[in-house]
């Protein structure tokens, strides 16, 4: 990800100087910030903003961003503006981590395969390093 954001500068862009400005990021490429993977999780859930409609399908990569503050920062500094809104943050748009409900959780992992990466390839022994910020 680091990668995409020297490209460009960050999110933050110094050419955004006001609400009205606009900036066209000409190079940025989605495929390049998410890793690669054909593997995942999805469960059924709710929206994350009142009225928390269950109406969605969330799906979670199987292998995590890193990101640095720096880079989490100028994310959460992004805003989807529309004509009838000043400024509406995309950021913190979270809520409580909610209980399972009898919810279905599917992955098209397959653990039984075995990978030099994973020999054993049980399902408790996968993990995932968090960003060491998050844990100041």
């Amino acid at each position: 990800m680091s990668s995409v954001f020297d490209e460009w500068g960050g999110v933050y862009s110094p050419h955004i100087r006001a609400g009205d400005d606009a900036y066209l990021l000409t190079s940025l490429n989605i495929e390049e910030i998410y890793p690669e993977t054909s593997s995942f999780i999805t469960y059924d859930g709710s929206m994350t903003t009142p009225p928390c409609f269950e109406t969605v399908t969330w799906l979670l990569m199987n292998k995590p961003v890193y990101l640095t503050r720096m880079q989490m920062h100028s994310l959460r500094l992004l805003s989807q503006n529309q004509p009838s809104q000043i400024f509406l943050s995309m950021s913190d748009n979270v809520r409580p981590v909610q209980e399972l409900n009898n919810r279905c959780i599917r992955t098209n992992i397959n653990f039984s395969m075995q990978g030099k990466d994973c020999p054993n390839n049980r399902a408790q022994k996968l993990q995932y390093r968090v960003n060491e910020w998050l844990l100041k």
